[in-house]
Formats: structure tokens, sequence, C-alpha cells
């Protein structure tokens, strides 16, 4: 059983299931490589073109620009490769609504397939995690990947957030080769090998 801490909760990953475990965002090859790529970029925003609108004509605005990550990437369940997000919304994390919540976690998927998979570790200086290199491995080797988001629904018992957000995930990631899965923390089926406290 290998266990992590989380937003606040112990995850439990059955070694049985979850062969291969890499917290990718406290990664070296994360940390100190992928991660740094960050700055702002000009982006021409464009209004709606109504007299009243602040940007009628079109505006120049510096947008800022980085790499985000998802917490775990691992081989799981199926022997495929997992990204696994966990998302809880207690203490001082602050409340989005689905959508916006939903556009973060696509970014963080996105980033972290190519920085998983490119990310030089060695050649630039730093050790990655030991799983890392079977990971990746799988990653190139795979023909899907699954996406497990662990998502603390602010009305327990009651999942229309939970499957909101597997909705609008499912949409936003429609290019992705595999599947798209929303559990609440106390939901989550046994088969998954993963529990959560």
């Amino acid at each position: 059983m290998a266990e992590f801490q989380e937003s606040g909760w112990t995850l439990d990953f059955d070694d049985t299931a979850w062969t291969r475990i890499v917290k990718w965002d406290d990664d070296p090859c994360y940390r100190q490589g992928i991660e740094r790529m960050k700055g702002k970029t000009r982006r021409r925003l464009r209004g709606c073109g109504l007299p009243r609108c602040h940007w009628r004509n079109g505006s120049d605005e510096l947008v800022d620009e980085g790499t985000r990550a998802v917490d775990f990437a691992a081989i799981g369940p199926g022997r495929i490769p997992w990204l696994v997000e966990v998302k809880s919304l207690r203490g001082d994390t602050a409340t989005m609504p689905i959508e916006e919540r939903a556009v973060d976690i696509a970014a963080k998927v996105r980033d972290s397939l190519c920085g998983v998979e490119w990310a030089r570790p060695r050649s630039a200086g730093f050790v990655p995690s030991p799983d890392l290199q079977h990971v990746r491995r799988a990653l190139g080797r795979a023909t899907t990947v699954r996406v497990l988001v662990l998502f603390d629904d602010l009305r327990p018992g009651s999942r229309t957030q939970t499957l909101a957000l597997q909705a609008k995930l499912r949409e936003l990631l429609i290019w992705l080769r595999g599947d798209v899965v929303v559990y609440g923390h106390q939901e989550l089926p046994g088969e998954l090998g993963l529990a959560v406290s």
C-alpha cells in the first residue's frame, strides 16, 4: 500500500492495482524543469462590439502563461497509464464554477501528458522519481490513458456537481484517447484499489 497526502486527504493506493506512482506535481522533473516555464505573452482581446464595450475595438493584454500539473501520474488498474487529480474544497481552497474548474483540470491533463512523456530528467541535471521512467514508458506504449478526478462535492450525498464536472471534462478532453472519471472521495469503486480518508 502506497500512502500519499494530498489536499488534506490521505490516499492509499493498493500496490496490486497501482504498480507505479509518481507525485508528478512534486517531482523534480516538474518542479525544476517544466514548471519554470513562466512568463507573459500578449493576446489580442476583442469585445462584444457594443458601443459601451470596454474592449470594443480590441485590446492587447499581457496574459500570464505557465504550465500546470496533475497530482499523480501512475500505472494503475488495467496496467495502463492514469493521471489523478485531487480537488478538495475544504479549508482555504477557492471555490470556482464547474466550467472554470473543468478548464483548470483539463489544462493540467494536457500539460502533464506532455511533461511526463517529454521532460529531460538526467541530462538537465535533476533526478526524477524512480517510478517516472516506468510511467513514461507506459505512456509511450499506451493506446489509452485514464484520468481520475477525486472531487469533494459541496453537496454531500448529491452527485450533481460531480456529474457536471465529469460531463464538462469529457467535453473538453474529447481529443484524449481514454476516459475521464470523477468520483467523490466516499464513492470510489472498490475495484479501483484506492482508499481516501
